[in-house]
């Protein structure tokens, strides 16, 4: 019987398969993210566009947008490079 101490570097192609599963999972839920802060970003522009807003409040609202924005892609970036160096 085998165990996955005699099998050597045999026993990671297991988890990088599955690390690769959970950055495609992540990524499916980072995407989705993005198309929702797109939304809100819209709906904030519109906001600031419209006569008696809040201006301050409006753009606050599309800072922080913004910075989640930037948050996600940067997660999406990281993935992307650690799905690379897996399958190197």
């Amino acid at each position: 019987m085998r165990t996955c101490a005699s099998t050597g570097g045999a026993a990671a192609r297991p988890d990088a398969f599955e690390r690769l599963v959970r950055l495609l999972k992540d990524n499916e839920r980072l995407v989705g993210e993005l198309k929702d802060l797109g939304d809100k970003l819209l709906r904030a522009r519109a906001y600031r566009a419209d006569p008696g807003c809040n201006v301050a409040l409006a753009e606050a609202h599309i800072n922080r947008l913004r910075a989640k924005h930037s948050g996600v892609l940067a997660l999406l970036r990281a993935n992307r490079i650690e799905a690379h160096e897996l399958t190197s």
